[in-house]
């Protein structure tokens, strides 16, 4: 455990989350991302699957009938960015796309 660092995504997600557990809440996060690191840096691939990473996804999105594919692929890749804080790598890890498909995207669209 000679965890160092922090990413600038894992730290963006954990200053998002409203800690309703307070400072404990924090704690065990921190911890077990810790305890699950190999390397000396926590970063947000660390933070799926716990009450940081479970608060995302919730933020709907509504589909008008008629829309095209296009119209309703950017605005699912903007609510999803913008549900991770920006982090291009947890948005593409929700998407099921690669990190260079979400670059491509959000070129594409202009994002």
């Amino acid at each position: 455990m000679n965890v160092g660092a922090i990413s600038v995504e894992a730290e963006k997600l954990l200053l998002a989350y409203p800690w309703p557990g307070n400072v404990r809440e924090l704690e065990n996060v921190i911890l077990r991302a810790v305890v699950s690191a190999e390397g000396d840096t926590l970063t947000e691939k660390l933070l799926t699957g716990t009450e940081v990473s479970d608060s995302m996804g919730e933020a709907r999105l509504e589909i008008e009938v008629g829309s095209t594919l296009e119209t309703l692929e950017r605005s699912l890749i903007k609510l999803t960015l913008d549900n991770v804080m920006g982090s291009k790598t947890l948005a593409a890890e929700m998407l099921g796309l690669s990190r260079k498909g979400i670059y491509n995207k959000i070129k594409r669209y202009d994002l």
